[in-house]
């Protein structure tokens, strides 16, 4: 806000104090202007709680396949493992195919591409993880350590990363395990399919508990999203309606978006990526490096980003015609919905 007052104590705490009838043109000018409109027009990246989750799934599966690709290609070499070679090597084959897609995700942008590709990723390792398990039961029916891994280790793994498709894996791994043991159901069966039957249960226990849990994840992220761009919403409106130039800086007190009201208010170019200190009179540089640090030491990234921290100092900025303008100038700095620290100027 500009003033022709003298300078005053470098940065002391205030709260905004408006009258009613200020109040009352905020909020107007606030609900006046709608999703659609200026307040909700700043370039800030939306942050996606399920868009976030998908890529992870995404990362998280290219490392677990070439681990496995690796690991069944280093296998393959060893003698000891001459016998199950051709499983080693169809899984090897396999697990070559889910990386190669599941790289593909990562060209995905969009939630819904995204979730289509998870859907897709879902159903061939839930495929595969059956065509392996029929393959052991057909060639290899007396391996020890195949059968566990096939009853027990398979259902978990299954669990950890698969999303919508659980539940018919474990009914057809389990109908799988039963025509293992169809000859001798009530002997040596029992030992085996009535703890993989707990197994499966309590997987799929544990599957909707991640389910719920991240369906809550997202529900309070979307929550916490909307309560800050609406505080980060309100303070751009007060500080619009009540100076005469609003500026978005970045830690490193860089302009985040181009400003034509300071543009209009000096007379020159304030584009996205210029430094703020570019625009103050060369006499208050020093003064205005003192109070940033000054600031930045009291609000520290992270600590109340619900909470904005507002100081003011008065110095003079620089018109096109090198003319000093004495201003007040309002510093508001908090943490957006992403966790990145901003500071808006008035």
């Amino acid at each position: 806000q500009c003033s022709n007052v003298g300078s005053s104590s470098v940065g002391s705490s205030f709260r905004l104090a408006l009258p009613p009838s200020c109040l009352t043109l905020t909020v107007r000018r606030f609900h006046a202007m709608g999703p659609g409109g200026p307040l909700n027009s700043y370039p800030l990246r939306r942050f996606d709680a399920e868009k976030e989750m998908l890529e992870h799934e995404v990362r998280t599966a290219i490392k677990i396949q070439l681990s496995v690709t690796i690991a069944a290609a280093v296998t393959f070499c060893f003698p000891q493992f001459a016998a199950v070679r051709f499983v080693i090597s169809m899984t090897f084959s396999v697990s070559a195919v889910l990386l190669a897609h599941a790289i593909s995700g990562t060209w995905q942008s969009s939630v819904e591409a995204l979730r289509r590709h998870s859907d897709r990723h879902d159903v061939l390792w839930n495929t595969v993880r059956l065509g392996i398990h029929a393959l052991i039961v057909t060639f290899h029916p007396e391996h020890e350590m195949l059968r566990l891994g096939c009853l027990f280790y398979l259902p978990v793994e299954a669990a950890r990363f698969s999303r919508r498709f659980l539940k018919p894996f474990l009914v057809a791994n389990m109908a799988l395990v039963f025509w293992r043991f169809r000859h001798d159901l009530l002997g040596t069966g029992v030992a085996f399919i009535i703890p993989a039957l707990l197994v499966s249960h309590v997987v799929l226990e544990i599957s909707t508990l991640k389910v719920q849990s991240d369906a809550k994840s997202a529900s309070l992220s979307e929550a916490h999203q909307s309560s800050c761009r609406l505080a980060m919403d309100t303070i751009c409106s007060v500080v619009e309606c009540f100076c005469e130039a609003k500026v978005v800086l970045s830690p490193e007190l860089a302009l985040t978006e181009a400003s034509p009201t300071l543009h209009t208010m000096l007379g020159r170019r304030a584009d996205q990526g210029k430094a703020f200190q570019d625009f103050l009179h060369t006499s208050d540089a020093a003064k205005y490096c003192d109070f940033t640090a000054q600031f930045l030491g009291q609000a520290p990234c992270g600590g109340t980003p619900h909470v904005p921290v507002v100081r003011s100092v008065r110095l003079r900025l620089e018109s096109s015609l090198s003319v000093p303008v004495s201003v007040h100038l309002f510093h508001a700095y908090f943490e957006d919905f992403n966790g990145k620290p901003v500071f808006i100027v008035g």
